[in-house]
């Protein structure tokens, strides 16, 4: 949902959520990456300071392992990226 790019072989388990309609951002997702059960990528930030007007960007390498219920969320503006590298 959203501004999503999703790379080859990554596999998302269940419950597993990745970009918002609302909101959430731009997020860009490497290869062979697995995503755990409920896990939560890439959605709209707590930061109070956050204006869905300059959403934020969420960047994931290649090949890592994120484990269930983990929540990564894209920066709290357009001009910033939270970035996780390969492995």
């Amino acid at each position: 949902a959203g501004d999503v790019t999703i790379g080859a072989g990554c596999t998302l388990l269940a419950g597993a959520t990745v970009g918002s309609e609302d909101d959430g951002g731009k997020v860009t997702i490497g290869e062979g990456n697995s995503l755990g059960h409920h896990c939560c990528i890439g959605v709209r930030c707590a930061d109070l300071k956050y204006n869905p007007e300059d959403p934020g960007h969420l960047v994931i390498g290649d090949r890592n392992d994120i484990r269930e219920y983990v929540g990564i969320h894209c920066s709290s503006g357009g001009g910033d990226v939270t970035e996780i590298g390969d492995q």
